[in-house]
């Protein structure tokens, strides 16, 4: 679980830094709020940021979680990795770069997750703020809970195929798969349409209820910071 934390963390850093910077310089440069097609176009920045800085980590994951699996169901493993920095050795070592990289080009077409989810929160979140204001008070935290499942169950619903492919791409070290396409294509050929949303509902508890509780959060602290520095009126207004 070490390598997971390491990984989700590092990946949360990168994206919500990157993403509240670029739209942080678009209010300046501007004045205005985000329109969605900006809010597309800064999430998928920041998504292409996070896959091109943090894919080792991800790729060190899955080999540590299929090893785990595997030696749980008494299976032999064809190279054992004693932890995270013995695997990150050993796959620079056996695949080189490119193997820490595994999984990077489906990743990138992964970069629509975090999209389609910023896209959906900051959608849904402009609209309960304007329902909110107009009673007289700021969203609550178990709205900010809700925002934040419904924007990462439409991310995940609409992206798991390629998860699906990226996840089987990494620890592909035989090179059976050519490419994600070819993923894709072979796992249709052999279960159906289904197959590719196999797994899916493990996939769905676990990532919403943890966007949830980042984007919970992530909005309560900022409104704390921004209570303290700015006082109560402002606040409002600065987190909104």
């Amino acid at each position: 679980w070490h390598s997971a934390v390491l990984a989700i963390g590092c990946s949360n850093f990168v994206y919500f830094y990157t993403y509240n910077l670029l739209k942080l310089l678009y209010k300046k440069q501007t004045g205005k709020r985000l329109t969605p097609g900006f809010n597309v176009l800064i999430a998928s920045t920041a998504g292409v940021a996070n896959v091109l800085l943090t894919s080792p980590f991800w790729t060190v994951n899955t080999r540590l979680v299929v090893q785990r699996k595997k030696s749980m169901q008494k299976k032999k493993t064809s190279q054992r990795y004693e932890g995270i920095m013995d695997a990150f050795r050993k796959i620079y070592k056996d695949e080189g770069l490119a193997g820490l990289w595994s999984g990077v080009i489906p990743s990138l077409w992964l970069v629509s997750n975090p999209s389609v989810q910023f896209v959906v929160y900051e959608r849904i979140r402009y609209l309960m703020d304007k329902y909110a204001s107009s009673r007289g008070r700021r969203i609550t935290p178990i709205e900010f809970f809700v925002l934040g499942a419904i924007a990462k169950a439409a991310a995940t619903i609409a992206t798991y195929p390629l998860q699906l492919a990226q996840s089987k791409l990494r620890v592909d070290r035989k090179k059976i798969f050519s490419g994600t396409l070819d993923v894709i294509f072979k796992i249709i050929h052999k279960n159906g349409v289904s197959g590719l949303y196999q797994g899916a509902t493990a996939k769905l508890w676990q990532t919403v209820l943890t966007a949830a509780f980042q984007f919970l959060t992530y909005e309560e602290v900022k409104f704390i910071v921004f209570l303290l520095l700015l006082g109560p009126k402002k606040a409002t207004q600065a987190s909104s």
